[in-house]
């Protein structure tokens, strides 16, 4: 059964996820912050609910455009909290574990992470235009898969209102490395070329 999600704007959410250590974190995705296909959400009517003392056991990943209005992709999460105790998916018991491991990054460790972009792990679901998104590490933006053709109008319209500490962005897929050139062909001497 697909997820449900919720199609107007200001409908905050969180949905939760294990790093690759086994701990768990919540994701506030606050108006326009895309959720992955399949993760557990206070979406999802039947998600049990986590006990209060435990929540201060979670790494907390906020969903903020901090870029403003000019930037036309989905940013990163940014890592609000690190509990001082973080809480290990075995340490729930197994009716939770189940519902809160739904989904996992298998290559992130939540305590090294200042950014979190599910994109790059994941399809998501959310709000706002979802034509592409900017990597975790801020250097890179992508489309999102199947928003080719919107990708380049994007590039065009985001250039003209870059921040200055993203003016060296690399756009993917319209960008690539310089061709390299060739070195011109020799003729070995002497060599009738048959005309």
């Amino acid at each position: 059964m697909d997820a449900d999600f919720p199609a107007a704007h200001s409908m905050d959410t969180a949905w939760y996820a294990v790093d690759q250590d086994g701990y768990l974190g919540v994701f506030v995705t606050g108006e326009e912050g895309p959720v992955p296909h399949g993760a557990a959400g206070e979406h999802d009517a039947s998600l049990p609910a986590l006990p209060d003392e435990l929540r201060e056991s979670l790494f907390v990943f906020d969903y903020d455009a901090e870029y403003g209005e000019h930037v036309f992709w989905h940013q990163p999460y940014a890592r609000t909290a690190v509990p001082p105790h973080p809480l290990h998916i075995d340490q729930l018991p197994p009716r939770l574990r189940e519902a809160y491991g739904q989904f996992r990054f298998d290559s992130l460790r939540f305590a090294e992470a200042e950014h979190v972009q599910p994109w790059e792990f994941a399809v998501c679901l959310g709000w706002g235009d979802g034509v592409a998104y900017i990597t975790a590490d801020f250097s890179t933006v992508r489309f999102v898969p199947d928003n080719e053709q919107d990708f380049h109008a994007l590039v065009i319209e985001s250039k003209k209102h870059l921040p200055p500490e993203l003016k060296n962005l690399h756009f993917e897929e319209l960008e690539g490395p310089e061709p390299k050139k060739r070195a011109p062909r020799r003729r070995n001497k002497g060599a009738d070329d048959g005309r």
